[in-house]
């Protein structure tokens, strides 16, 4: 990700562009919570939750990994149709 929480993919539709695929804005449940990313696949992102106090992962314990859900933002993905239509963009980035 980058320094705002955003993960990108390239793509080689819309002329080979980065489209956003994951935004760790959308997903906190508080502004101290931070998400450090270890892995990304067509599901969603894998990532340690961080926060404010403890803005690192800690080495030992191992910590443990949660899978946040990837969204590709639509103008219209809010109804049934349009939560269909960002699934099937989605799919076709990641193949």
């Amino acid at each position: 990700g980058d320094s705002s929480g955003v993960v990108r993919v390239r793509t080689g539709e819309f002329g080979c562009s980065w489209v956003p695929v994951f935004s760790s804005a959308a997903v906190r449940t508080s502004e101290a919570e931070k998400h450090w990313l270890v892995g990304l696949d067509a599901q969603g992102v894998f990532c340690v939750v961080c926060t404010d106090s403890a803005p690192l992962p800690a080495v030992h314990p191992r910590p443990v990994l949660q899978m946040l859900p990837l969204k590709v933002p639509l103008v219209s993905s809010d109804t049934a149709v349009g939560g269909m239509e960002e699934q099937h963009f989605r799919s076709t980035l990641m193949m």
